[in-house]
């Protein structure tokens, strides 16, 4: 927590500092960030910074109105930085350029697992509020989008937590990297190949095995 806090703290001025990029590509700009190399340490938040606001502003941007209010922009980043930090940098450290398409992507991985895990504590939060105060059902539209039941729409919201943990555990990086561009980014085929410099067979190779493994779970919960 100290760590990231000094990070997003002395970022502006460390930016205006830099230079010249770390040597020795992603690997190494990570390493040398984590030794507490000023330069490495300004060079990597000016690369990060906004892959990690676009995947928080696409988290808001995902909500309803009822629960956006329940979070702050700059709160959710605060919130990313932190939790890739922790304990030396160790999911930071576990960045592989044979495994990963690039640094950005990793960190779109490890952001997006945060901010899912911080939905999933604020949803079971207000679910245990709810049937700790035993409200009626009347109050408890305001959590519903038009036409949902308070029930339906707690279900649905556990259903895909749990379906996405389940992918997240069976699905390597690339796969999981994929999973997210096809169902939570909309990307096209054609959009993933282009980002990704794979083949469209590739592509559609991740759907196939993405799909058994959503039918598997299904046929587990059922």
């Amino acid at each position: 927590m100290k760590g990231a806090t000094l990070v997003m703290r002395g970022a502006p001025h460390l930016v205006q500092a830099a230079r010249a990029p770390a040597e020795g590509g992603a690997v190494e700009l990570v390493r040398a960030a984590l030794r507490h190399d000023a330069v490495a340490v300004a060079h990597l938040v000016r690369q990060l910074m906004p892959v990690i606001q676009a995947r928080a502003r696409r988290f808001l941007a995902r909500l309803s109105a009822n629960r956006r209010g329940r979070f702050d922009l700059d709160d959710l980043v605060q919130d990313v930085w932190c939790d890739i930090l922790k304990d030396g940098g160790r999911a930071l450290r576990g960045f592989d350029p044979h495994r990963n398409p690039s640094l950005e992507y990793f960190v779109v991985l490890l952001a997006d697992r945060r901010l899912s895990h911080v939905y999933e504590r604020e949803f079971k939060t207000q679910t245990r509020r709810v049937a700790r105060e035993s409200q009626p059902v009347e109050d408890l539209d305001r959590y519903a989008a038009p036409g949902d039941t308070p029930a339906s729409k707690f279900e649905e919201a556990e259903l895909q937590a749990r379906l996405s943990h389940y992918l997240d555990e069976r699905l390597p990086a690339k796969g999981r990297l994929i999973c997210r561009m096809l169902y939570s980014d909309a990307a096209s085929p054609e959009q993933i190949v282009a980002a990704l410099g794979v083949s469209k067979q590739v592509v559609y190779n991740w759907q196939h095995r993405i799909r058994a493994l959503a039918q598997e779970f299904l046929a587990c919960s059922a």
